[in-house]
């Protein structure tokens, strides 16, 4: 993809890593590469603490069956999340 890009001078990314681009060769043909370190750090962890209690609390799963015409009982909901880990 860089030799293809005959008129490329920057690679950026907006994502942390730069582990899906050749850094050592962009630099080498004089390409600037960059990259938004934390960006997505408080949008990932809001996405991680409602997963986590999505699936302590079978909300995914009583979604589903929802949409699929099914009232489910069986799901073990407590009033508490149990501890994890």
């Amino acid at each position: 993809m860089i030799d293809a890009g005959e008129k490329l001078r920057v690679i950026g990314t907006l994502r942390t890593g730069l582990e899906n681009i050749n850094v050592e060769y962009a630099t080498q043909k004089g390409i600037k590469v960059f990259n938004t370190p934390g960006r997505l750090a408080e949008t990932v962890s809001d996405f991680t603490i409602g997963a986590i209690i999505s699936e302590a609390r079978n909300i995914a799963r009583g979604h589903a069956a929802l949409k699929a015409g099914v009232w489910r009982r069986d799901y073990h909901n407590n009033d508490f999340i149990p501890e994890l880990g």
